[in-house]
């Protein structure tokens, strides 16, 4: 019985600490961002304490026409719906089938990425 307390309160504590730290984050981003409208002589610091968009640029971004490419390709190697009511395409190629045409292209994308496509 005194575990299940001592679990149960070790859990409300650490999710008070979340939300605190969660609160904070976002009233820091307001302060941020009001401060780059109002100062832009501070911009140069302010990048350094915030960067808007901040994470890994989308694949799709750096390599533009990526999907299209991908769908074309399917489109030549694949297989409609049996049926022909959807616009459903299974493609019959593998990913490194995908993978070497699309370099063959001058894309060269990883296979994990193509994965997630």
């Amino acid at each position: 019985m005194k575990d299940r307390k001592k679990k149960a309160f070790e859990l409300r504590r650490l999710q008070g600490r979340q939300r605190a730290s969660n609160k904070y984050r976002v009233k820091r981003r307001k302060i941020v961002e009001y401060l780059y409208e109002t100062k832009p002589e501070l911009h140069p610091q302010l990048r350094k304490v915030y960067r808007p968009g901040g994470g890994r640029p989308r694949i799709e971004e750096q390599i533009p026409g990526l999907l299209e490419a991908i769908e074309e390709i399917a489109k030549i190697g694949g297989a409609s719906d049996d049926r022909r009511r959807s616009e459903i395409i299974r493609p019959c190629l593998t990913l490194d089938d995908l993978r070497e045409k699309l370099r063959q292209r001058g894309m060269d994308v990883k296979r994990t990425t193509l994965y997630y496509r």
